[in-house]
């Protein structure tokens, strides 16, 4: 991809102002999807996190901790699937708004058209 191209094409995503509308406007399936991504997320690795710390701050490192603090992850990570298949292909349009924004908001005055 040449200068000129990636220059406009980041200013294309970034005209795009996709941070403008409400999350309500999406479909409900892609919030849904969202919102068991995040959980995911935050159950996969904060719960694992405590599952393994709690046993070690009585010294204690019990085969029960780190049994249950990874299966916890395991399902967190099919959860994730889940709600990645649920968000869709059109989900994939945020993560590269976003990034061609923070490209402009970097660099801006290698962007200005």
């Amino acid at each position: 991809m040449t200068q000129s191209k990636f220059k406009s094409w980041v200013n294309n995503e970034v005209d795009k102002k996709l941070d403008k509308e409400p999350f309500s406007s999406l479909p409900l399936k892609m919030r849904i999807g969202i919102f068991i991504l995040l959980g995911s997320f935050i159950v996969g690795h904060g719960s694992t996190f405590f599952m393994l710390l709690l046993p070690g701050l009585n010294n204690q490192l019990s085969i029960g901790g780190l049994l249950s603090g990874s299966s916890i992850y395991i399902v967190c990570w099919f959860l994730g699937t889940v709600g990645l298949s649920l968000a869709g292909k059109d989900s994939i349009k945020y993560p590269i708004y976003f990034f061609a924004k923070l490209l402009k908001f970097l660099l801006p005055n290698y962007f200005q058209e």
